[in-house]
């Protein structure tokens, strides 16, 4: 029994001073927290206050590098300044750099506060961050050289979210761009209008867009040219232009945004001719022609093209004799007649191109009658005739070249009566009247037809009467 006490009493004296030693820990380990604790309360206040006082001594380390670079600027204009040789020269230059100078000086405090105001809402990249790193620490200068370096960098990412964005933009418009094509094809153009309007408000640099546009204009100008009034035309065409000139500004070297553009010069000409404003009109289809002549030259084989060519030379020629310019008149026409020859030469069976030969010719002839070089006409008109021969006896029942041809034989009477060639002016004259006769018994109620039957009979009439007196 006293052995077991001993043995107890011990067991509680090691109890006790295991007790002890676990009461110290937990007394030491709350110790630390407490301190750990104030401390880093201590350390954070302290850091806050520095961070502040970093961004403010930041903010007046900028201030002082813009504020260096400003007056630098300022010695170096008002040193250029003197340089002028004349005394009032140089007031008037230290005027203007004493007004730059203090212009940039109101802007210094504006400007270094951006950087901070910047980075405070979170809107600052890291090209920004090392930006006004470099600035703070190093000017102005070094600024400038470390963002030049990063340029390529920013716009390339900017460019590819912009264009990424801008796909999916058209995308989603293609629907309404289609739908205005829709109402236009059913005659609905003022649907259509608003359509192309509403597109191009979302997406202004489409070039699909723009393109459908300009020619929706270009069609519905010609349309008021006929159903309504010119300054309704006019006005579908100038917008036609202002596009065409955007579109191409956008790519100036795609060449079907400049033969929209070529059009829609070509539309005002037309609509300038109308309105007897002759020196305008000659300036507008001058400016398609120049646009033409650049599309030809960089592609001769393209037909289409070339005969926009030969359609803008016509129209200065018609304007010229309009102008009594005869002389530019005849340039303007000859050298429509020498693409035509070209293009006739090269595919002799096509009879469009055959005819716009002949439409050459006759208007050369009516230069040179005008100029009184009977001759030069004569042989113009019969290049003419000799074309339309090969056509109707080539399709006599096209109407077209029927027509064509009277109104060869006609034109060739006149200038034949002009000669006092009598018998031969006569024996055209009955032959484009049996033409017109014939065309006008296809159709009856062709009033132009039944016109032409009487001009020709008029026509011959006079001639009887003219040469009456010479047999």
């Amino acid at each position: 029994m006293l052995k077991l006490r001993d043995e107890l009493s011990e067991l509680r004296r090691s109890a006790e001073r295991q007790q002890r030693r676990l009461v110290d820990a937990v007394v030491a380990v709350l110790c630390g927290v407490i301190l750990l604790a104030g401390g880093g309360w201590w350390a954070y206040q302290h850091l806050d206050t520095s961070v502040q006082q970093g961004a403010v001594v930041n903010t007046e380390k900028i201030r002082a590098h813009l504020l260096e670079t400003v007056e630098e600027t300022h010695r170096r204009e008002l040193a250029d300044a003197e340089k002028a040789t004349d005394w009032q020269q140089r007031q008037r230059l230290r005027d203007a750099v004493e007004a730059a100078h203090a212009t940039r000086l109101a802007k210094i405090d504006e400007l270094a506060a951006s950087f901070a105001e910047i980075e405070g809402r979170g809107l600052a990249t890291s090209v920004l961050q090392e930006m006004t790193r470099v600035l703070t620490s190093q000017g102005v200068d070094e600024a400038i050289t470390y963002v030049a370096s990063q340029r390529t960098a920013i716009l390339q990412t900017v460019r590819a979210r912009v264009a990424v964005a801008r796909e999916r933009n058209r995308a989603d418009l293609q629907p309404l761009l289609r739908a205005a094509a829709l109402h236009e094809n059913k005659g609905q153009p003022t649907q259509a209008r608003a359509l192309y309007a509403d597109v191009l408000s979302a997406e202004p640099d489409w070039p699909d867009a723009l393109h459908d546009y300009i020619r929706f204009l270009v069609n519905q100008g010609d349309d008021a040219s006929v159903r309504t009034t010119q300054v309704d035309a006019r006005r579908d065409y100038d917008e036609a232009r202002r596009l065409a000139l955007h579109l191409t500004a956008l790519d100036p070297g795609n060449t079907e945004w400049q033969r929209d553009l070529s059009v829609s010069f070509e539309r005002l000409g037309d609509v300038a001719v109308a309105q007897g404003r002759l020196d305008e009109a000659g300036r507008t289809y001058g400016d398609g022609l120049a646009i033409r002549k650049k599309l030809t030259a960089s592609d001769p084989g393209n037909t289409e093209w070339q005969r926009d060519l030969w359609v803008s030379y016509n129209k200065l020629g018609d304007v010229a004799v309009a102008q009594g310019k005869l002389d530019e008149a005849a340039r303007a026409y000859g050298d429509g007649l020498d693409i035509r020859k070209k293009l006739a030469a090269g595919d002799p069976g096509n009879t469009q191109w055959q005819r716009d030969l002949s439409v050459s010719y006759n208007k050369l002839g009516d230069v040179a009658v005008a100029q009184g070089r009977l001759d030069e006409a004569a042989r113009a008109y019969g290049d003419g005739l000799a074309i339309h021969k090969k056509l109707t006896a080539g399709d006599p029942g096209n109407t077209q070249w029927q027509r064509d041809l009277s109104y060869f034989l006609f034109q060739i009477s006149k200038l034949q009566a002009q000669q006092k060639r009598w018998p031969d002016a006569i024996a055209n004259a009955e032959a484009s009247l049996k033409t017109d006769e014939r065309l006008s018994q296809l159709d009856h109620s062709n009033v132009t037809w039944q016109q032409d039957v009487k001009a020709s009979q008029a026509w011959l009439e006079q001639l009887h009467r003219q040469a009456a007196p010479t047999r």
